[in-house]
């Protein structure tokens, strides 16, 4: 049975590209449960929302859990009868459900650096080359379950971040996939282990999934935000998620390419 909320569209292209479609081999541990009665939720404006849809909102039985810069939206937990009637509220733009998000299957480092001509541009020995290209000075992002920043092949490049999870400024990983995914981005050169495709860069660690490799979308727009607010030029989202993620989503990603932001 189709969900009331679920938006009707095809994945656009764009978005699609960015999420992947990669399959897991076993089925991550799902988010805590919420009641039948309770929808987790995106509530996008047509303006920047206030104080009186704060109150609109939580009049028909919301929990707001975040405001959003990227989108004038809310993230909530909506009673699912007052679904219509949040609908009807003056400036509501589109309610959406906030879909599970999920870390995006395994990494072969080596052989994608060697597929991308990682070698040449490391040394500086391709046509046209002025000198080896490392990442120095470039801010990457990477929106995962975290970084071991305490990892030798990643330790020197680590700029700081935020655990969006735990809500709190210690982004440390407690599944490992981010810093799989850090160390093809950004291990550096000490002789030990993988080497990154950009081993100069300044690496944030921004967690928006938990220890089972599982979050939602609410999270995913937080760090996004958070991206943008900092002018952190490059981001990696190693995410799937089970359908289109929905109009709020896509204009946040959309917004932070045209803010030249996350490319």
């Amino acid at each position: 049975m189709r969900n009331p909320l679920f938006p009707r569209q095809p994945v656009p292209a764009g978005v699609g590209a960015l999420l992947g479609a990669a399959a897991f081999a076993a089925d991550p541990t799902p988010l805590p449960p919420v009641p039948a009665t309770f929808e987790r939720v995106l509530v996008r404006y047509r303006n920047a929302p206030g104080d009186v849809h704060r109150e609109q909102l939580t009049a028909q039985g919301a929990s707001i859990q975040r405001a959003f810069r990227l989108v004038p939206a809310f993230a909530a937990t909506l009673p699912v009868v007052a679904l219509e009637a949040v609908r009807r509220l003056p400036d509501v733009e589109a309610v959406e459900p906030d879909l599970e998000v999920h870390a995006l299957g395994e990494i072969d480092a080596t052989s994608g650096l060697v597929r991308i001509g990682c070698g040449p541009v490391q040394s500086g020995t391709y046509p046209g080359a002025v000198g080896p290209v490392l990442g120095g000075g470039v801010g990457v992002a990477v929106v995962d379950t975290g970084i071991d920043y305490l990892h030798p092949d990643l330790a020197a490049n680590y700029a700081g971040g935020y655990d969006f999870v735990n809500n709190d400024a210690d982004p440390m990983d407690d599944h490992g996939h981010g810093t799989h995914v850090s160390g093809t981005i950004a291990a550096v050169r000490n002789g030990v282990g993988v080497l990154g495709a950009a081993p100069e860069v300044d690496l944030h660690a921004f967690k928006a999934l938990g220890s089972n490799g599982s979050g939602s979308w609410r999270g995913i727009l937080a760090a996004l935000d958070w991206c943008v607010a900092h002018r952190i030029p490059v981001a990696n989202f190693s995410l799937s998620s089970p359908t289109h993620p929905g109009t709020t989503v896509e204009a946040g990603f959309d917004n932070a390419a045209t803010a030249g932001c996350c490319s």
